[in-house]
């Protein structure tokens, strides 16, 4: 609910937040640190960073609840983001990286609305057309699915279901969790462009 000026312009600013904690994503920062404490100078060398900038933006990411700054100038990832992107095996980040590869398209956005018309240099990166995007898509499809295709899948009546087609399958998610949940299930073909398939 906006109640003030300053409610507004929270909403005008937080592209600020978002464009810091998108590229200490990209950055591979929170990975950096795991479930450690480190310094600004230890991530520095890992990351191949500058260290008073990256030491801005750590403090920057400690404003905003996602790191936890201890003794000794060390910072620690807040326990949700250290259980979602602290773990190279298990991140979500690759969700977080596609969110950010579509920053110039909303930059285009007064264009748009203007004239009317989608600007198609906005999808010169569309699926298949660039390797780095198309695997952060696809992988950042398994990364906001994982938790939900094994609650779907045991609404659908495929009990007595041998082959499943998951038409738009992506990196095979859904697919993974009906085989689970449906031990009937044979055969699964996933449908889908074939940059998308390689990475499924």
């Amino acid at each position: 609910m906006i109640t003030s000026f300053r409610d507004i312009q929270k909403i005008a600013g937080g592209f600020q937040v978002a464009k810091i904690f998108l590229t200490a994503n990209d950055l591979g920062l929170f990975t950096a640190i795991g479930a450690e404490s480190r310094t600004a100078g230890d991530l520095a060398g890992r990351l191949r960073v500058d260290a008073r900038a990256l030491e801005l933006m750590l403090n920057a990411l400690t404003a905003v609840g996602l790191l936890q700054k201890e003794q000794e100038g060390r910072y620690r990832n807040h326990p949700v983001v250290c259980e979602h992107l602290g773990d190279p095996a298990t991140s979500r980040g690759a969700i977080f990286r596609h969110i950010h590869h579509c920053w110039d398209s909303w930059s285009r956005l007064p264009k748009v609305v203007r004239s009317g018309r989608p600007d198609f240099a906005a999808e010169a990166n569309a699926l298949g057309d660039d390797a780095e995007w198309t695997r952060d898509f696809i992988q950042g499809m398994n990364d906001v699915t994982r938790d939900l295709a094994p609650q779907v899948a045991p609404q659908l009546p495929l009990g007595q279901a041998s082959v499943l087609l998951d038409v738009g399958g992506g990196p095979g998610t859904y697919a993974a969790a009906f085989s689970k949940v449906w031990p009937k299930i044979r055969e699964i073909r996933l449908f889908d462009l074939p940059d998308a398939l390689e990475i499924g």
